[in-house]
């Protein structure tokens, strides 16, 4: 690998995509050891730069596609690492962009004859949220997630109601996987250096998914109004909603009814009570004309809380 990068003159400082490589190999042989790749594995790497995880997952998978942004970086992959791995596939694409169908294609394999993916990845701050709730809707397709991320957002992911770090974000993954700290990894591990630590987080898929897609997309949508404004209370944010905002009186016979109290803020309540509370509100979005069923964001929204 160093070989090749030279002859491409390779240098991580000009890199466009917001990318801090893995340099420390024994914070890598922890990630690996983590992760536990057996030999029927099929996993998607997300930006795997140098490679660093990208051969210790190849020498013991039974298939790795790797998906990189660069095409310098995919070219060294493809020159340095392919030619004694096999089993390793280079996609040069936008991960944000890319398909399962397209992995599994890569891998010779297929999601109809019962195939699933384990994702992995060193992810850029810029793209870690938009694609991390971009496979949230791939659920049936996933084993589990084993991402790097920026401690702050390993934090969002975890976080309880009632904290600073709870919101959209924390609410979108709970709702359909296990959240598992693995490890914690200094700046100092990444050239170039970047201004944070990183979090090593596992997301496994639950079993028995508490709500249909539908139902999903409709609680989905309550939670974005209702961190809309976290200065706002709930029943403000939902007021001032165009779907509930000529109804007050019936929103206030609703919070009663389920015992919510008015003054109590969006980042208070838990994932039990937004599904309340979105199973609630279904028959008054319907009585105001709305079909129930929120539009789609793009993979990189742009939800207030987000940003």
């Amino acid at each position: 690998m160093k070989q090749a990068a030279g002859r491409y003159h390779f240098d991580p400082s000009r890199r466009r995509w917001g990318q801090n490589f893995l340099r420390d190999r024994t914070v890598a042989d922890r990630i690996v050891a983590a992760i536990d790749p057996r030999g029927d594995d099929l996993f998607m790497e997300i930006g795997p730069g140098e490679g660093v995880l990208t051969e210790r997952l190849a020498g013991r998978a039974r298939g790795v596609a790797a998906v990189e942004i660069d095409p310098l970086l995919a070219s060294i992959l493809r020159e340095g690492l392919v030619r004694r791995c096999p089993n390793l596939k280079i996609l040069e694409a936008d991960a944000l962009e890319v398909t399962a169908e397209e992995v599994f294609d890569l891998l010779g394999q297929s999601a109809a004859d019962g195939g699933m993916l384990r994702l992995v990845g060193n992810l850029p701050f810029n793209i870690s949220v938009p694609l991390v709730r971009l496979w949230m809707d791939r659920l049936p397709l996933v084993r589990d997630m084993t991402f790097m991320v920026q401690r702050e957002v390993a934090q969002r992911m975890t976080a309880r109601p009632s904290t600073s770090e709870y919101g959209f974000l924390s609410l979108v993954v709970q709702l359909g996987c296990s959240v598992q700290p693995l490890l914690e990894v200094s700046r100092e591990a990444f050239r170039p250096r970047p201004k944070v630590d990183a979090s090593v987080i596992r997301l496994t898929p639950l079993e028995e998914p508490a709500l249909t897609d539908e139902q999903r997309r409709r609680l989905l949508e309550v939670v974005s109004i209702a961190f809309r404004s976290r200065r706002k209370t709930l029943f403000n944010n939902l007021r001032a909603d165009k779907r509930f905002g000529g109804e007050a009186e019936m929103l206030s016979e609703l919070f009663q009814r389920l015992g919510l109290n008015r003054d109590r803020r969006g980042e208070t309540l838990s994932l039990a009570e937004f599904t309340s509370l979105a199973r609630e509100l279904a028959p008054l979005e319907a009585g105001n004309g709305n079909d129930g069923v929120p539009k789609r964001n793009d993979a990189r929204g742009n939800d207030a809380e987000e940003k």
